[in-house]
């Protein structure tokens, strides 16, 4: 059994293709039936490549509900799966939880767009409720934690080395 936490994900589709057999996945319902994250499989796959699915799944959806603060519960019930299951599957494939994850993911969004912000058109606070933030002090200590600078010296950064004064 391949232990997924510890290889890139390049070479677990490479080795999942080369060591397994084909799998009759069916969905029930699945995303051709307007549920995109349940899946049934029929021949019993590797625990880690379903989970990686749920995971690959369960993260389109946070990103598509980026600015709604998608809770956990409510995640879990869109994947079909307890809440434990999911958290587990985040884990394995992530060494996050959901929560840390979707944060993570809102935070490096919330960055792209503040790297590239018309600074007349757009402020810290339109972007960051843009990505799911409305407690603003919250967002900045974050923000400020992951990238060591805060929101408004990313805008000032790079607004600097677009006009050409780096």
């Amino acid at each position: 059994m391949m232990d997924l936490s510890r290889t890139p994900d390049s070479e677990v589709c490479v080795e999942s293709v080369q060591t397994e057999r084909p799998s009759a996945i069916s969905a029930v319902p699945g995303p051709e039936t307007g549920d995109p994250l349940r899946r049934h499989d029929t021949r019993g796959r590797d625990a880690h490549v379903s989970r990686r699915h749920l995971v690959q799944r369960a993260s389109e959806f946070l990103s598509s509900h980026a600015a709604e603060g998608v809770r956990i519960g409510e995640l879990s019930r869109v994947a079909g799966v307890s809440e434990r299951t999911l958290r587990k599957a985040f884990h394995t494939v992530h060494g996050l939880s959901p929560k840390q994850f979707d944060l993570r993911e809102r935070l490096f969004g919330a960055r792209q767009a503040l790297c590239h912000v018309d600074a007349a058109r757009k402020t810290v606070t339109t972007i960051a409720c843009e990505f799911g933030f409305f407690e603003l002090g919250r967002f900045s200590r974050a923000y400020k934690a992951a990238f060591g600078e805060s929101p408004s010296q990313t805008i000032k950064t790079h607004a600097a080395v677009v006009r050409g004064a780096w």
